[in-house]
């Protein structure tokens, strides 16, 4: 669970359409380690799903070693979003 106050802002949030920078996204994370930050808005549940899925895994690779991060997928006011963390202590 996401607790709200535990979010942090990562710059140049992605929305449908546009392109990430996930280097930017996870050094952001990285350097807050252990607080959740929203990636981004995606068009459909399964696009947030599979991204959520790869980050957990360590894809893309910004987010390695497989398992150093958290992700999470869930619809917001009619948005899907994805959270991610980096743990501390990786």
């Amino acid at each position: 669970m996401i607790d709200i106050d535990d979010v942090i802002h990562v710059p140049a949030l992605r929305r449908p359409g546009a392109r990430g920078d996930h280097r930017q996204y996870a050094d952001t994370l990285w350097r807050a380690r252990g607080h959740w930050g929203l990636i981004g808005v995606y068009g459909t549940v399964s696009s947030a799903t599979t991204l959520a899925w790869q980050i957990r895994r360590g894809l893309p690779s910004a987010y390695r070693p497989a398992g150093a991060c958290d992700a999470v997928s869930c619809t917001v006011g009619g948005e899907c979003r994805v959270y991610a963390r980096c743990k501390s202590g990786v």
